[in-house]
């Protein structure tokens, strides 16, 4: 019980899936990083399941991509999208450390967290679209596959990382994760390397490759304007991940198509 009770915790923070109401224990929100990938696993599942029926029934380019565009925003909620524009709005506001924090929890739009989302939007629109343009199946199932590895990297990050602060919902999350959650979230990590090496190793090393770029610019973003990570960057993390994921994926396939 102690498992479904968890993972119904994971999938209530981390996405819009209904899931039976029931009381969390002291311990659930550690292990929900656990867990925490497997919405991620079910955000690829489908990106690639709604880009074969577009493909089967003939989707136009532009509906097709904001199908699939559409596809982690729906099963998240925006989740990540949120902490994306709270982190641009700390960021691009070059004030001192102590008061980037407090734009974090600011829960006020500004015009950069507008910018920001509007930028990674049309990025990565314009990353499916180049995908789904040069017919490259095994770009559009390796970019699923990035769901899953985005998730496990930002469960890990947010374990080893310093944390920016104590206190909010990372601090609670990171505070009491044991041995076992660890080691289960670096087991997932070897699990997806594996997979997509078995489903076309070129394309995992392009994967991969973007995933080792976004990690280092993470911490060093992190480290500059916060001193560690938050909940906030940690969603930025995500989704710029995937985003990055994309691009590279896209630039690949055009060349080698």
């Amino acid at each position: 019980m102690n498992i479904f009770r968890r993972l119904g915790v994971a999938f209530s923070m981390y996405s819009r899936i209904p899931v039976p109401r029931f009381d969390w224990k002291e311990d659930d929100m550690a292990h929900s990083l656990l867990f925490f990938p497997l919405v991620g696993a079910l955000i690829g599942g489908c990106f690639v399941l709604a880009d074969c029926a577009a493909v089967r029934f003939s989707l136009p380019l532009l509906p097709r991509t904001i199908l699939l565009l559409l596809i982690p925003i729906i099963i998240t909620g925006g989740f990540h999208l949120d902490g994306l524009m709270d982190t641009e709005d700390a960021i691009r506001s070059y004030q001192t450390r102590e008061r980037k924090l407090e734009i974090l929890k600011d829960p006020h739009i500004g015009a950069f967290a507008v910018i920001g989302l509007a930028r990674i939007l049309l990025l990565m629109a314009g990353a499916i679209a180049a995908i789904a343009d040069a017919g490259s199946l095994m770009a559009i199932r390796m970019l699923g596959i990035a769901f899953y590895v985005s998730r496990v990297l930002s469960g890990l990050t947010s374990v080893y990382m310093k944390k920016a602060r104590k206190g909010g919902m990372l601090h609670a999350e990171a505070a009491g994760v044991k041995r076992s959650v660890r080691a289960g979230l670096w087991i997932q990590l070897v699990i997806a390397v594996g997979f997509a090496i078995y489903v076309n190793y070129i394309y995992a090393l392009v994967m991969l490759a973007s995933f080792l770029v976004s990690l280092l610019w993470y911490r060093y973003q992190s480290a500059r304007h916060f001193g560690g990570v938050t909940g906030d960057t940690a969603g930025r993390f995500v989704v710029s991940s995937e985003t990055f994921a994309a691009i590279l994926l896209a630039v690949f396939a055009r060349v080698i198509g």
